[in-house]
This record gives structure tokens, sequence and C-alpha cells, in this order.
């Protein structure tokens, strides 16, 4: 008889002691998990940092290409008005010749260089999937400014062929062919915007993980110290639970 008086008192007292050790587990785990999940968001967000950094370098290496190709056109459109009716076949041949030489592949350099940073891009695009599930760590993910940019670099393409045609037509007309390096120039300048819009963000983007980086050791510190807080005042409850049941038991 007893032993049944005595019997919720030891059920008390086996629920207290499970709810202690799993306080003690949760403040083992608590500080277990601490440092590799530090380093796990640092190194995420160093990632981030260095891919930034390649892609800035990249861009910026993309817009001393698309100078390179606006000069060269702007050469080539202030020829255009030398032309004259006398010497349209040698003026045709020039014309291709310092295309050939001076514009293609300074172009085919610049989209290279695009698509290379796309590819940064998407990479850095993963690196802050990643690191944004880490509870605290909110970055602004890429945006599409290169692939704009390489958009524009592919109307670039169009009009230089256009002003080939055009001063290969028999018919030759000037206008046309001033039509189609200005339209060649204004596609450059909208590359240019994008690429230059990339690189601010690239920029922040950088500034951003580095600096949350150097924070991330302190919030992780910082909820290390709020789980344990919590886990040792239930566990505190636990012990004073555990005292009723076996002031009872006696």
């Amino acid at each position: 008889m007893n032993f049944l008086k005595r019997l919720p008192a030891t059920a008390v007292m086996i629920l207290a002691t499970l709810g202690f050790v799993v306080c003690a587990a949760g403040v083992a785990a608590a500080w277990a998990f601490n440092d590799p999940a530090t380093q796990s968001a640092t190194a995420a967000l160093t990632a981030v940092e260095q891919y930034s950094t390649l892609g800035g370098q990249t861009v910026a290496l993309v817009g001393g290409s698309i100078g390179d190709v606006r000069s060269a056109l702007g050469e080539l459109d202030r020829t255009i008005g030398d032309a004259s009716g006398g010497d349209r076949s040698q003026f045709a041949a020039t014309m291709n010749r310092r295309l050939n030489d001076a514009v293609l592949p300074r172009l085919k350099a610049a989209r290279d260089a695009v698509q290379t940073a796309e590819r940064t891009a998407a990479n850095i695009n993963q690196t802050l999937e990643s690191a944004n599930r880490i509870p605290g760590i909110n970055l602004p993910t890429f945006g599409d400014e290169l692939q704009v940019a390489r958009a524009r670099l592919q109307d670039v393409d169009a009009a230089v062929e256009a002003i080939r045609a055009a001063a290969a037509d028999v018919n030759f007309d000037g206008a046309r062919l001033q039509a189609a390096a200005l339209e060649a120039i204004n596609q450059l300048s909208a590359a240019q915007a994008m690429l230059n819009t990339a690189h601010t963000r690239l920029e922040a983007v950088s500034a951003a993980a580095a600096a949350t980086a150097a924070r991330v050791p302190g919030w992780m510190d910082t909820i290390s110290l709020i789980a344990t807080s919590l886990f040792v005042l239930f566990g505190a409850g636990q012990i004073f639970l555990f005292k009723a049941g076996l002031d009872w038991f006696r």
C-alpha cells in the first residue's frame, strides 16, 4: 500500500531525472555545435568575398575591353565621312580590315570575360543561398546585370555585321553606315552601364560578406549562451521537481 502511495512520487523523480539529463545534453550540444557552425558560416562567407573580388576583377577587365571596342568604333565612325564615290572599294576593304583587326577580337574578349563573370556570379549566388540558411545571415543574391550586358554585346555583334554589310554595299549609303556604327556604340554604352551596376553590386556583396563573417563568431556565442541559459533554467526546475518528488516519497 505504501508503495502505491509512493508510485506518483517515483514517477515524478524519474521524469525530473530524464528532464535534467536532456538539459545537460542540450547545454553540451549548444557548445559542441558552436565551433563547427561558426567555421561553416565563416567559410561560406569567405568564399562569397573571394568570388565577389574575382568577379569584380573580371568585370573590370570586361570594361577595359569594351572601352577599347568603343574607341575602335569611334575611329571607324570618324572615317565614314571620308568615303567618296571613287574610293568605295578601298574604303570597304579598309573598313573590313579595321573591323577584323581592331573591333572583333576585342569584342570577343569582352564576351568571353562576361561569360566568365556570369559563372562567377552563379557561384556567388549558390554560396549566398547556402550562407543565408544559417540563422542571422541574410545577404542579397546577385542580379541579372551580367546577362543583360551579354545580351547587349550580342546586339553589338549584329551592329558590327550591319557596318560590314553597309560598307560593302554597291549602293553606298553613308547615313546607313553611320547609323550602324552609332547602334554599336549605343549598345556598348548600355553594356557598360550594366557592368558598372554589376561591379557596384559585387563590391557591396564582398563588403557585406566580410563584415558578416567578422560578426559570425559573436552571433554563434550569443546563440550558445542563450541556449545554455534556457537549458540551465529548465534543469534547475527539474532539480526542484526531483526534490519535491523525493519529499513526497519520504
